[in-house]
């Protein structure tokens, strides 16, 4: 199958745009995942304290 120069180019770019896409894809989950973490714990207080046999 024959495709002009412009058209083979056109697709070299698409070709590299994907890539660059999903080699970010990984960085982007890290991110979130983090966040969701952080969030996670500032959002954790200590509501309830640790009650410890005979000391009260």
């Amino acid at each position: 199958m024959w495709i002009s120069k412009k058209r083979f180019r056109n697709l070299e770019e698409r070709v590299a745009d994907l890539e660059k896409e999903v080699q970010r894809q990984p960085l982007e989950i890290i991110k979130v995942l983090s966040d969701i973490r952080k969030d996670e714990m500032t959002k954790a207080s200590p509501k309830h304290q640790w009650k410890t046999k005979g000391k009260r």
